[in-house]
Protein backbone atom coordinates (compact mmCIF):
# COMPACT_ATOMS: atom_id res chain seq x y z
CA UNK A 1 0.00 0.00 0.00
CA UNK A 2 1.56 3.01 -0.71
CA UNK A 3 1.33 6.28 1.57
CA UNK A 4 -0.85 8.45 0.00
CA UNK A 5 -3.08 5.57 0.25
CA UNK A 6 -2.62 4.85 3.94
CA UNK A 7 -2.99 8.46 4.78
CA UNK A 8 -6.27 8.43 2.84
CA UNK A 9 -7.28 5.66 4.80
CA UNK A 10 -6.37 7.42 7.76
CA UNK A 11 -8.09 9.87 7.46
CA UNK A 12 -11.53 8.24 6.23
CA UNK A 13 -10.94 6.50 9.50
CA UNK A 14 -10.67 9.61 11.52
CA UNK A 15 -13.46 11.17 9.63
CA UNK A 16 -15.84 7.89 10.52
CA UNK A 17 -14.77 7.63 14.39
CA UNK A 18 -15.79 11.85 14.59
CA UNK A 19 -19.22 11.18 13.53
CA UNK A 20 -19.74 8.57 15.48
CA UNK A 21 -18.70 10.81 18.47
CA UNK A 22 -20.79 13.41 17.15
CA UNK A 23 -24.07 11.23 16.89
CA UNK A 24 -23.45 9.99 20.27
CA UNK A 25 -23.20 13.66 21.32
CA UNK A 26 -26.02 14.68 19.57
CA UNK A 27 -28.34 12.08 21.34
CA UNK A 28 -27.30 13.03 24.29
CA UNK A 29 -27.90 16.69 24.24
CA UNK A 30 -31.50 15.78 22.55
CA UNK A 31 -32.29 13.27 25.05
CA UNK A 32 -31.30 15.45 28.13
CA UNK A 33 -32.97 18.85 25.78
CA UNK A 34 -36.57 16.58 25.89
CA UNK A 35 -36.34 16.03 29.38
CA UNK A 36 -35.73 19.73 30.21
CA UNK A 37 -38.76 20.25 28.35
CA UNK A 38 -40.50 17.63 29.45
CA UNK A 39 -39.73 18.71 33.54
CA UNK A 40 -40.64 22.11 32.34
CA UNK A 41 -43.75 21.41 30.99
CA UNK A 42 -44.65 19.43 34.50
CA UNK A 43 -43.78 22.48 36.25
CA UNK A 44 -40.73 21.31 37.76
CA UNK A 45 -39.35 25.11 37.73
CA UNK A 46 -42.56 26.80 39.11
CA UNK A 47 -41.41 25.13 42.59
CA UNK A 48 -40.29 26.85 45.65
CA UNK A 49 -37.28 25.32 46.16
CA UNK A 50 -36.44 25.08 42.21
CA UNK A 51 -34.95 28.29 41.24
CA UNK A 52 -35.51 29.78 37.54
CA UNK A 53 -31.66 30.52 37.71
CA UNK A 54 -31.15 27.04 37.66
CA UNK A 55 -33.06 26.66 34.55
CA UNK A 56 -31.57 29.10 32.67
CA UNK A 57 -28.23 27.61 33.33
CA UNK A 58 -29.12 23.88 32.20
CA UNK A 59 -30.66 26.38 28.97
CA UNK A 60 -27.15 27.97 28.09
CA UNK A 61 -25.44 24.78 28.74
CA UNK A 62 -27.24 22.97 26.39
CA UNK A 63 -26.75 25.34 23.72
CA UNK A 64 -23.03 25.78 24.43
CA UNK A 65 -22.86 22.15 24.04
CA UNK A 66 -24.61 22.28 20.57
CA UNK A 67 -22.08 25.10 19.60
CA UNK A 68 -19.19 23.04 20.48
CA UNK A 69 -20.48 19.74 18.93
CA UNK A 70 -20.87 21.91 15.42
CA UNK A 71 -16.92 23.04 15.92
CA UNK A 72 -16.07 19.43 17.04
CA UNK A 73 -15.05 20.76 20.30
CA UNK A 74 -15.68 17.45 21.81
CA UNK A 75 -13.84 18.29 25.44
CA UNK A 76 -15.67 21.63 25.90
CA UNK A 77 -19.08 20.28 24.66
CA UNK A 78 -18.31 17.43 27.23
CA UNK A 79 -17.91 19.69 30.10
CA UNK A 80 -21.37 21.57 29.22
CA UNK A 81 -23.14 18.66 29.04
CA UNK A 82 -21.72 17.51 31.89
CA UNK A 83 -22.63 21.08 33.62
CA UNK A 84 -25.86 21.02 32.15
CA UNK A 85 -27.00 17.44 33.54
CA UNK A 86 -25.88 18.40 37.44
CA UNK A 87 -27.86 21.61 37.02
CA UNK A 88 -30.96 19.64 35.90
CA UNK A 89 -30.60 16.37 38.96
CA UNK A 90 -30.37 19.47 41.35
CA UNK A 91 -33.30 20.57 40.44
CA UNK A 92 -35.08 17.05 40.35
CA UNK A 93 -33.91 16.67 43.78
CA UNK A 94 -34.84 20.37 45.06
CA UNK A 95 -38.06 19.55 43.79
CA UNK A 96 -40.81 18.56 46.22
CA UNK A 97 -41.47 14.74 47.33
CA UNK A 98 -44.57 15.17 46.22
CA UNK A 99 -43.81 16.80 42.69
CA UNK A 100 -41.36 13.75 42.47
CA UNK A 101 -44.04 11.29 43.73
CA UNK A 102 -46.28 12.64 40.69
CA UNK A 103 -44.36 13.99 37.89
CA UNK A 104 -40.89 12.17 37.94
CA UNK A 105 -41.78 8.28 39.50
CA UNK A 106 -45.87 8.54 38.49
CA UNK A 107 -46.22 6.34 41.19
CA UNK A 108 -49.87 7.47 41.74
CA UNK A 109 -50.60 5.49 37.76
CA UNK A 110 -48.33 2.39 39.42
CA UNK A 111 -51.10 2.35 42.07
CA UNK A 112 -53.99 2.84 39.93
CA UNK A 113 -52.71 -0.12 37.81
CA UNK A 114 -52.65 -2.51 40.17
CA UNK A 115 -55.83 -1.72 41.82
CA UNK A 116 -57.10 -2.23 37.93
CA UNK A 117 -55.19 -5.36 37.86
CA UNK A 118 -56.63 -6.76 41.27
CA UNK A 119 -60.18 -5.39 39.87
CA UNK A 120 -60.02 -7.32 36.67
CA UNK A 121 -58.72 -10.70 37.82
CA UNK A 122 -60.93 -10.65 40.73
CA UNK A 123 -64.08 -10.05 38.47
CA UNK A 124 -62.55 -12.88 35.91
CA UNK A 125 -62.57 -15.44 38.02
CA UNK A 126 -65.97 -14.16 39.61
CA UNK A 127 -68.34 -15.21 36.64
CA UNK A 128 -65.64 -18.09 35.24
CA UNK A 129 -68.14 -20.40 37.28
CA UNK A 130 -71.03 -18.48 36.51
CA UNK A 131 -73.30 -20.55 33.57
CA UNK A 132 -74.25 -18.42 30.20
CA UNK A 133 -78.08 -18.26 31.18
CA UNK A 134 -77.29 -16.28 34.99
CA UNK A 135 -74.75 -13.98 33.22
CA UNK A 136 -77.59 -13.23 30.24
CA UNK A 137 -74.71 -13.64 27.98
CA UNK A 138 -72.18 -15.65 26.48
CA UNK A 139 -69.18 -16.19 28.78
CA UNK A 140 -66.53 -15.90 26.51
CA UNK A 141 -67.92 -12.45 24.96
CA UNK A 142 -67.37 -10.84 28.84
CA UNK A 143 -63.65 -13.09 28.58
CA UNK A 144 -63.45 -11.27 25.61
CA UNK A 145 -64.04 -7.53 27.15
CA UNK A 146 -61.44 -8.57 30.45
CA UNK A 147 -58.32 -9.67 27.86
CA UNK A 148 -59.06 -6.93 26.07
CA UNK A 149 -58.62 -4.65 29.41
CA UNK A 150 -55.44 -6.81 30.08
CA UNK A 151 -54.04 -6.09 26.90
CA UNK A 152 -54.56 -2.39 27.24
CA UNK A 153 -53.19 -2.51 31.00
CA UNK A 154 -50.28 -4.14 29.76
CA UNK A 155 -49.90 -1.43 26.82
CA UNK A 156 -49.75 1.26 29.99
CA UNK A 157 -47.43 -0.81 32.04
CA UNK A 158 -44.91 -1.20 29.36
CA UNK A 159 -44.79 2.59 28.19
CA UNK A 160 -45.10 4.25 31.25
CA UNK A 161 -42.29 2.37 32.30
CA UNK A 162 -40.52 3.39 29.23
CA UNK A 163 -41.14 6.89 29.62
CA UNK A 164 -40.10 7.09 33.63
CA UNK A 165 -37.12 5.31 32.83
CA UNK A 166 -36.40 8.15 30.20
CA UNK A 167 -37.40 10.25 32.41
CA UNK A 168 -39.62 12.32 29.53
CA UNK A 169 -42.81 11.63 30.98
CA UNK A 170 -45.89 14.28 30.73
CA UNK A 171 -48.44 14.34 33.21
CA UNK A 172 -50.79 15.56 30.54
CA UNK A 173 -50.96 12.25 29.07
CA UNK A 174 -52.87 10.73 32.42
CA UNK A 175 -55.98 10.55 30.98
CA UNK A 176 -54.52 8.21 28.10
CA UNK A 177 -53.58 5.86 31.00
CA UNK A 178 -56.36 5.77 33.17
CA UNK A 179 -58.34 5.06 29.63
CA UNK A 180 -56.42 2.53 28.07
CA UNK A 181 -57.80 -0.57 29.92
CA UNK A 182 -61.42 0.41 29.07
CA UNK A 183 -60.52 1.15 25.51
CA UNK A 184 -58.77 -2.53 25.70
CA UNK A 185 -62.22 -3.75 26.68
CA UNK A 186 -63.97 -2.17 23.81
CA UNK A 187 -61.67 -3.29 21.10
CA UNK A 188 -61.70 -6.64 22.91
CA UNK A 189 -65.30 -6.66 22.68
CA UNK A 190 -65.62 -5.56 18.91
CA UNK A 191 -63.05 -8.43 18.21
CA UNK A 192 -65.14 -10.98 19.50
CA UNK A 193 -68.42 -9.52 17.43
CA UNK A 194 -66.10 -9.26 14.50
CA UNK A 195 -65.24 -13.04 14.98
CA UNK A 196 -68.87 -13.86 15.87
CA UNK A 197 -69.79 -12.48 12.65
CA UNK A 198 -67.68 -14.45 10.52
CA UNK A 199 -66.15 -11.30 9.35
CA UNK A 200 -62.65 -12.77 10.56
CA UNK A 201 -61.66 -16.18 9.72
CA UNK A 202 -59.92 -18.12 12.48
CA UNK A 203 -59.43 -21.73 14.17
CA UNK A 204 -62.73 -23.21 15.05
CA UNK A 205 -63.38 -26.34 17.23
CA UNK A 206 -65.45 -29.66 16.53
CA UNK A 207 -68.52 -27.88 16.48
CA UNK A 208 -67.16 -24.82 14.37
CA UNK A 209 -67.39 -22.70 16.91
CA UNK A 210 -64.28 -20.07 17.17
CA UNK A 211 -61.44 -21.50 19.99
CA UNK A 212 -61.94 -19.34 23.10
CA UNK A 213 -58.35 -19.24 23.47
CA UNK A 214 -57.41 -17.86 19.99
CA UNK A 215 -60.47 -15.26 20.50
CA UNK A 216 -58.88 -13.93 24.23
CA UNK A 217 -55.54 -13.77 22.94
CA UNK A 218 -56.50 -11.43 19.81
CA UNK A 219 -58.79 -9.51 22.27
CA UNK A 220 -55.62 -9.30 24.28
CA UNK A 221 -53.30 -8.39 21.62
CA UNK A 222 -55.84 -5.82 20.26
CA UNK A 223 -55.95 -4.01 23.74
CA UNK A 224 -52.21 -3.77 24.03
CA UNK A 225 -51.46 -2.98 20.11
CA UNK A 226 -54.62 -0.38 19.20
CA UNK A 227 -53.08 0.45 15.54
CA UNK A 228 -53.26 -3.37 14.51
CA UNK A 229 -56.77 -3.42 15.65
CA UNK A 230 -57.63 -0.57 13.84
CA UNK A 231 -56.20 -1.54 10.59
CA UNK A 232 -58.23 -4.75 10.90
CA UNK A 233 -61.63 -3.19 11.18
CA UNK A 234 -60.88 -0.56 8.75
CA UNK A 235 -59.76 -4.01 6.59
CA UNK A 236 -63.07 -5.21 7.27
CA UNK A 237 -65.00 -1.85 6.36
CA UNK A 238 -63.22 -1.69 3.09
CA UNK A 239 -65.46 -5.44 1.72
CA UNK A 240 -68.26 -3.56 2.17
Amino acid sequence: MTPAKSKENERKSKEFEEEIVVKEYEERIDKLSLQFRVASENGLFSQEKVSNIIADDILQCLLNARHELIDNHFVACEHNLIEAERYYHAAIYDASSWWRFVNAYAFHLWIYFIGMLFSIVSFYFLIWELPSEQLGFELLAMQAVIWGMIGGLFQDIWYLWRHVQNRDYRNTWMIQYFSAPFIGGILGAIVYVTIIAGLIILDTDTEGKPRDFVVMALAAFAGYNWNWAIKRFKSIGHRF
